[in-house]
């Protein structure tokens, strides 16, 4: 993770910058874990049918392999590198832009990727909350989830994080880079 220094009130950033959501990392390292640890039990064998087991097998190595290209588009966080003029995150929030998109396997296959996009054409960037409450058995629990989401030449884009302070840190920073004012459009 980067730096922030002030100078003069004026914030000054070292050439890369990371924020990294610790809470979707460790659920992509679990399901890894979780899905490697399935398919051992499966091929060990402890079902009457081995056919049942190998089917079994199968199906948690793919969640397995699944988990992991999750893992591995997640683990570098979200760089903002300015020195090349760079944002680079993990693939999932990018939009279609035309209705083709749905129906090329890249669309639902970019949550594997990480994208790169010119920090420099960012237009406008917003934040937001979404909470839902669950009532079950006369409890009721309440989670939230926290959105940054930007748009420039390249499209529009969403991310979700399962922090409140680690959304408004990229959020500052993508403000503060772009000198971006209020309401957040690129002057």
């Amino acid at each position: 993770m980067g730096s922030v220094r002030k100078n003069g009130g004026q914030a000054e950033f070292d050439e890369v910058y990371r924020v990294k959501d610790p809470r979707k990392i460790l659920r992509c390292v679990l399901g890894t874990t979780l899905g490697i640890g399935s398919m051992i039990y499966s091929l060990v064998g402890y079902s009457s049918d081995p056919n049942f087991s190998n089917f079994c097998a199968i199906v948690w190595l793919i969640l397995a392999v699944a988990c992991f290209f999750l893992t591995k588009a997640n683990l570098g966080g979200i760089v903002l590198d300015f020195r090349n003029d760079v944002l680079e995150f993990p693939g999932g929030g990018i939009s279609a832009n035309e209705i083709i998109d749905y129906i090329k396997p890249g669309f639902w296959l970019q949550v594997f990727k990480r994208h790169v996009v010119p920090l420099s054409e960012l237009r406008e960037i917003s934040r937001y909350d979404k909470r839902h409450t669950r009532r079950k058995n006369g409890r009721v629990s309440e989670t939230a989830s926290y959105y940054i989401k930007f748009n420039g030449s390249f499209g529009a884009a969403r991310l979700k994080f399962s922090n409140e302070g680690k959304r408004d840190e990229l959020y500052s920073a993508l403000r503060e880079v772009n000198k971006m004012g209020v309401p957040v459009v690129n002057q």
